[in-house]
């Protein structure tokens, strides 16, 4: 397999791992590996060809190549994630439960599999990883919740400029239909300032109110009227009126 997907010098090199192609070369002397879509099954329509995943390469690459430089600071996940946990206290959090869920999750997960590796080199197959090996010990929806947390201190550390990408947005969330009706999930900023920016409900007096009631209550009683018309006569009411 490493023989026959071998590219030209220059180009990077494509390879098959699992069900998904891909792609690995270098940029400023760092190796840099991306996944190029999941390979096309025997008899299937979907998926990719060996030579469809070739052609993705250039513009993968290329992409790679125009990204920013290296970040200076070398973070960890533990590190990011206690200043985003001080962060929010800053802003207004106050230390409730799911603070400390935060500082348990980063001690007990996050800690011992990704350890002092620095933020801005966790790429997508080691959050692929991550997840497994929490699936191998934790409930589906423990794992979900890790997986979020996960995502948010990515998210702080693109905005505080401590990496550049977020390898959680190209793996899925671990699926559990039985968590979708229950799933707690985090507003982004953009959503929550979409939510903040809507007018809040009129709130009408109780003067409006009582004249509301009075008008359905007289409604009612005219209806009443034309039904007892419409009986008494012996057609509908529509009829009546």
């Amino acid at each position: 397999m490493q023989g026959k997907n071998r590219s030209r010098r220059g180009t990077g090199h494509l390879y098959q791992k699992d069900d998904r192609w891909y792609g690995q070369w270098y940029v400023r002397g760092k190796r840099v590996r991306r996944s190029l879509g999941p390979v096309r099954q025997a008899g299937a329509n979907d998926g990719l060809t060996q030579r469809q995943a070739q052609a993705r390469m250039p513009e993968a690459t290329a992409a790679s190549d125009s990204a920013p430089a290296p970040v200076s600071e070398r973070l960890t996940v533990e590190e990011v994630g206690k200043m985003r946990i001080r962060e929010l206290v800053r802003r207004g959090r106050k230390q409730d439960t799911t603070l400390a869920n935060y500082e348990s999750e980063i001690r007990g997960h996050f800690v011992p599999h990704f350890a002092e590796r620095p933020i801005a080199e966790i790429g997508e197959d080691d959050v692929v990883d991550f997840l497994d090996a929490c699936l191998n010990d934790l409930a589906v929806k423990t794992v979900r919740n890790l997986y979020v947390h996960l995502n948010a201190i990515f998210e702080f550390a693109i905005r505080t400029r401590w990496c550049h990408a977020n390898p959680c947005k190209l793996v899925d969330k671990p699926a559990s239909a039985a968590d979708d009706d229950t799933e707690i999930r985090f507003l982004d900023q953009a959503e929550l300032d979409a939510l903040l920016a809507v007018p809040a409900p009129r709130r009408h007096s109780k003067r409006t109110l009582e004249r509301a009631a009075r008008a359905r209550a007289l409604r009612d009683k005219e209806r009443l009227q034309w039904k007892e018309i419409g009986d008494a006569l012996d057609c509908s009411t529509a009829t009546a009126m």
